[in-house]
């Protein structure tokens, strides 16, 4: 149960966040300036992480180098593979 309040809590933390960068930027997807540090941290390669989140290398370096932003549910997937908090992935830390 408690792992049910934690994803629940999860998805509201990136929705109140992504509605606050997203009004910032005029966009609904959100730059993930923590990403690459998280990841480093983590001591994952970029296609390590996008096999734990179900996406591609190539949409993670995309990602990194903030050539796109991420939706809400792509947030909380990475968060969650992690071990993040969202904020920490959307930091300029």
């Amino acid at each position: 149960m408690a792992s049910n309040e934690s994803a629940t809590e999860r998805r509201e933390q990136v929705g109140r966040i992504t509605e606050q960068v997203g009004d910032a930027y005029g966009a609904r997807s959100v730059k993930l300036h923590g990403l690459w540090g998280c990841r480093q941290a983590a001591n994952l390669t970029q296609r390590q992480l996008a096999s734990l989140v179900g996406g591609s290398q190539t949409s993670i370096r995309s990602l990194e180098s903030l050539d796109r932003g991420a939706y809400p549910k792509t947030i909380r997937k990475l968060a969650e593979a992690l071990e993040v908090s969202p904020v920490d992935l959307i930091s300029r830390k």
